[in-house]
């Protein structure tokens, strides 16, 4: 009898942490999904921005990467707490409309989110340029501070519309994630989950970098 009870505690044990570890695998997924999600509605919502009769370019490398990290940082966020939020249980997939309603919330929220990050990153990228010296970092990330809830007002209403067309993103790819995360093969649950956020991310960084920026300029 003892025996029975300690085999029982033992399954549900191990039960827990088999769910656990599924939880922490769809929030890591979800986060890099959402994180590439958030480079790339930045960077097309600066396209967006080019004044008429202008012809939408891209900008250099350094400046995209560093500005750009702006919204891989608040997508991240959003979609790790969003999913930390929402993956109570790890048996089955989420309806997708449930994952399509809380894209919608992303959406919203994302461009003012990037909006607070920006001022900072754009004070790393006035230090890798050289237009600010060393010493003047802490006081001009200070001054950043300062001016994030502007910059994430003024970021959030241009990049409305941008960041909607993500959040109908990351619901359909978050709902596949969530799907692969809970087949029932462990192989494909483990592995399969990590290799379709990879591929979700990389086919988002994939379209901001090799598409003409003129129609991803009408995303934004």
């Amino acid at each position: 009898m003892a025996r029975r009870t300690g085999e029982r505690r033992r399954g549900k044990l191990e039960r827990k942490e088999a769910m656990e570890d599924r939880r922490l695998r769809l929030i890591k997924c979800e986060t890099l999904y959402g994180g590439a999600l958030g480079a790339a509605t930045l960077l097309i919502s600066f396209l967006a921005q080019t004044p008429f009769p202008k012809t939408p370019e891209r900008m250099a490398l350094l400046p995209s990467v560093i500005l750009s990290s702006s919204g891989v940082v608040a997508g991240g966020i959003l979609a790790g707490l969003t999913t930390y939020w929402v993956a109570q249980r790890t048996d089955k997939a989420r309806h997708p409309l449930t994952w399509m309603a809380l894209g919608c919330g992303y959406g919203v929220l994302l461009p003012f989110c990037t909006g607070v990050f920006l001022p900072v990153c754009s004070v790393f990228l006035n230090r890798a340029l050289g237009v600010i010296a060393r010493s003047e970092i802490a006081p001009q990330v200070l001054n950043a501070l300062f001016r994030a809830p502007v910059a994430a007002f003024v970021h959030g209403a241009f990049g409305l519309y941008t960041g909607l067309l993500a959040g109908v993103c990351f619901g359909t790819g978050a709902w596949l994630i969530d799907r692969a995360n809970t087949a029932s093969k462990p192989m494909v649950a483990h592995y399969g989950t990590y290799a379709l956020a990879l591929v979700l991310a990389l086919a988002v960084v994939a379209v901001v970098t090799f598409v003409s920026p003129v129609p991803l300029a009408q995303l934004g």
